[in-house]
This record gives structure tokens, sequence and C-alpha cells, in this order.
């Protein structure tokens, strides 16, 4: 559970930092007064510390599982609050991922 966490903090942290270059760019000076990029930045650091909290807890096999549902909460929170559009490569990328964690747990 604490890994699955970790994983939606990243996600979110990496979807805040988008969403706070699209505000400002990417310029350095830009970005550090802006607030989402601060909290994209605070919220990694926070879940990587929260993952490895977990790998002391979790087989490293089982976090082979889960570190890949990032990518998938990214693209589910991208599309929701930044009105990404999934295309083809993006449902296949997800699709795989899924079917992934699905055979691998078998």
């Amino acid at each position: 559970m604490l890994a699955f966490v970790a994983a939606a903090m990243a996600a979110v942290s990496q979807v805040s930092m988008k969403a706070g270059a699209r505000r400002t760019g990417v310029e350095l000076r830009r970005t550090l007064p802006n607030r989402l990029y601060v909290l994209g930045y605070a919220l990694m650091v926070l879940a990587t510390v929260v993952m490895t909290y977990a790998i002391k807890y979790i087989p490293v096999s089982a976090l082979a599982f889960i570190l890949p549902t990032t990518q998938v909460f990214v693209l589910v929170l991208s599309r929701r609050f930044l009105a990404e559009r999934l295309g083809f490569l993006q449902m296949l990328g997800i699709s795989t991922i899924v079917v992934g964690i699905i055979v691998s747990n078998l």
C-alpha cells in the first residue's frame, strides 16, 4: 500500500510540474516562484522518501509490479486535470503496463 501511495505522489508531482511549466515555461528564474512547480518538486522528494521507506518492508519483486503504475497515474491525472488527450500510443502503453502487471502476478 505504501508503494502505491508513493507512486501516486510521484504522479501528482509530475502533473503539478507540467502544469507549472505550462504557466511559466521552464526557465529557472521563472519556475522558482511558481507554486505548482515547487509543490511538484516537494512531492517528488516526499515520494522518494516514502518509496525508500517502502523498500525496507516490501519485497523488490512486489515493487517491480507497483512502480510502473506511476505512469498510468500520470496519464489519468493529465487527462483529468490538464485536459490532455490520450492517443493510441498512450492507451497502448497503459494497456501494456496493466497486462504486464497482471501476467507478472500469475
